[in-house]
């Protein structure tokens, strides 16, 4: 079980994050992969650190798109509300008009919010693609060790480094 792994490592959560979510996930790594030994129980842990940053960066990109999204449609509004409003008569003939420019504006809110802060997103989709990386050569380092393992279990064979 990872668990005590964790407890003497305990990992950094934000607030908004459920540090009983990041012990499932770890649980549902180890019984997935299944470690015998505490070098392959620390893999697995490492495993799902990575996999937690992943999806904090993921979530941090889509929370600041969906923030600066939403206030650059507020700063539109409020433009709007400022110009002189048509008379009643005109407002109800290009309600329905109104109602698809609004849908076409929300992609345009979300490219502006997204320009806005390019260099956040890079941020965060340069960690993910590091991350991933790691991810996928923790797990490969795991593997190594499940195989040098079963290796050493069978009396006439020789480890030898690949």
């Amino acid at each position: 079980m990872l668990i005590d792994v964790a407890i003497t490592h305990p990992p950094i959560t934000t607030p908004d994050e459920d540090p009983r979510a990041l012990e499932a996930l770890m649980i549902a790594l180890g019984e997935e992969l299944n470690p015998k030994t505490h070098l392959e129980r620390r893999q697995v842990e490492l495993i799902a650190y990575s996999e937690w940053e992943i999806v904090r960066h993921r979530r941090f990109s889509a929370r600041l798109l969906t923030h600066e999204a939403q206030r650059v449609s507020a700063e539109a509004l409020r433009e709007e509300r400022s110009r002189l409003l048509p008379p009643k008569a005109d407002q109800n003939a290009n309600n329905s008009q109104g109602k698809e420019a609004a849908r076409e504006s929300m992609s345009e809110f979300g490219a502006v919010a997204y320009a806005n802060h390019l260099n956040i997103h890079a941020h965060h989709e340069v960690s993910v693609e590091r991350l991933e990386a790691r991810r996928r050569q923790l797990l490969k380092d795991f593997h190594d060790l499940q195989a040098r393992r079963a290796l050493a279990n069978i009396d006439d064979a020789e480890v030898s480094e690949p």
